[in-house]
Order: structure tokens, then sequence, then C-alpha cells
């Protein structure tokens, strides 16, 4: 069953990036010059998504090096960062002030949307990955004919958050309490904590702060680390124990 729906799901991220791969070469009379730049931006994004998780699913990511692997997170993280946000469809003002009040707001929650579909593709979470790259494409064909009403993709982007919630918020609960989800520990146990190149493997963005945090807890010896860690959890313990006694 599994592997007929992750089959089911592949074949529709590869309709989805088939047709994506079209949009930057289309030309549009409906679209705006900023509207039309706006879908250029986002179909080259998703695609570098795309080649991203072929690199990830193959045995060649585990052979990139330090830098290399920096220079992709880089990438993933270069629109958001310093004076780059301020001419980025993620930063609400610009979209507005590029896009109108009419599609400004909601491009821009579409933007939000395709953004969190880098921790999708480390983690490997396909139906999420899929339907937001879906999403993209239903909203992007109501501009083939004429300008869509507000309404119509503020109904879109509601219904795919109304469509997917019983599975995605199931799973997110999942993550949270069972330990079966273990993404983030696998790479803590599983890596060589003294190549720092583990950092870039969450798909989170990676800067000086968390550099130089891995690079102090190395300096550390392992008693401390374990204290430190006993530390935190049993903090945790005697929070959720202190709560009960209000209950």
């Amino acid at each position: 069953m599994n592997e007929e729906y992750n089959a089911n799901l592949l074949e529709r991220l590869q309709l989805a990036v088939d047709r994506m791969s079209e949009i930057p070469d289309e030309k549009c009379k409906i679209l705006s010059r900023e509207l039309k730049s706006y879908f250029d931006k986002m179909s080259d994004f998703m695609m570098y998504l795309y080649d991203l998780k072929q690199i990830l699913d193959s045995d060649n990511y585990a052979k990139l090096s330090l830098d290399e692997r920096k220079a992709i997170n880089d990438n993933l993280y270069a629109d958001i960062l310093g004076d780059a946000y301020l001419t980025s469809f993620s930063n609400p003002d610009f979209a507005v002030k590029q896009l109108g009040n009419k599609y400004g707001k909601l491009l821009c929650f579409l933007t939000t949307e395709i953004r969190a579909c880098i921790v999708y593709v480390y983690e490997n979470k396909l139906l999420e990955y899929v339907s937001v790259a879906e999403l993209f494409l239903e909203i992007y064909s109501m501009f083939s004919e004429e300008e869509p009403k507000a309404k119509y993709i503020k109904d879109a982007i509601y219904y795919h958050m109304y469509d997917y919630a019983d599975v995605t918020v199931a799973k997110r609960v999942c993550e949270t309490l069972n330990p079966e989800y273990d993404f983030a520990t696998n790479i803590i146990m599983n890596s060589d904590l003294n190549d720092i190149s583990y950092l870039y493997d969450y798909g989170e963005f990676i800067g000086v702060n968390e550099i130089k945090t891995a690079l102090f807890l190395n300096s550390l010896s392992e008693e401390k680390v374990r204290d430190m860690a006993f530390t935190y959890v049993n903090g945790f313990i005697k929070g959720f124990e202190t709560m009960r006694s209000f209950t």
C-alpha cells in the first residue's frame, strides 16, 4: 500500500515538475511584468528544490563536502537574508508593492508555503511537497485567460489547507510524541559531530550562530555535555510534573 501510495505521489510530482519547467518560457498577455516575475521566480525555486531532492535521494549527497552543502544552504535562504529580504516576495510589504493589494498578500502567503518545501524535501515529506507544487500550479493556471478574483486564490489556499489538514496535523502530533519519527535524532546519533557538515542535513538555515554553537559543544567534554542534557531534559520532566499537580 505504501509503495503504491508513494508511486502515485511521485507520479504527481513529476507531472507538476514538468509543468513548472515550462512556466519561465511562457508568454501570457494576462500577466503583468510583476506577476510574470513572481511566477517565474517561484517556479525556478521549485525546480531547484526538485533537483536537490534528486541529490538527497541518491548516494551523491553523502559525498558532498562541507563547502558544497553550505553553498546549497546559502542558495536556499539567500532570498530572505539581509538586504535581499527587502526585495523578496516573502516580504509582505514588497509583495503588496509589486503585486498590488489584490494579489500581494495572498501570493506572499503562497511564497511562505513554497519556502516550507525546503524542509519537506530534506525530511522526504512527499505529500506536503507535492500538495504545495499542485497549489502553485492551480493558482498560476487561474491567470491563463483573465485576471482572477482574489477570492478564487483565497479559496484555493483555504481548501489546500483544509483538504490536507487531517493528514498533516496528525503527522505533526506524531512527530512531537512518537520517537519513531526520528529524522533529527538520526542525524545527531549517526553523524560525526566533529565534522560540522551534518548541520546542513536538516534543511534549516545555518548561520554563524549555529556553527559557533556546534564548535563550542565540540570543545566540551562528554561528561559536560551529558550534564547539560540531563539538566535540560530534567527541567522538562519537572515542569510537566509540576503542571500536572495543578490539574
